[in-house]
């Protein structure tokens, strides 16, 4: 998110969690409205997980995107 104009002048992706933020180095300095920024700045942006068991709840925060950072249903359904 501190450098959603750079990546998007760039055209890379980003993969991110969608909640899990400071519970370990990868995540240590993200926010909850991560996803958001980064989707309003144009970059294309996904939502992942490095559990096999998180992995088959992404829809959950794809949902959690819509209700806290105010995503619409078709932008939360693409992050994944």
């Amino acid at each position: 998110y501190k450098i959603a104009s750079e990546i998007a002048k760039h055209g890379a992706g980003v993969s991110t969690f969608a909640d899990s933020w400071s519970y370990k180095i990868e995540a240590y300095d993200a926010i909850p409205y991560n996803v958001a920024i980064l989707m309003r700045h144009g970059v294309t942006t996904t939502i992942n997980s490095d559990s096999d068991e998180r992995i088959r709840r992404l829809n959950v925060d794809a949902a959690k995107m819509m209700r806290y950072v105010g995503l619409s249903e078709d932008e939360a359904l693409k992050t994944i």
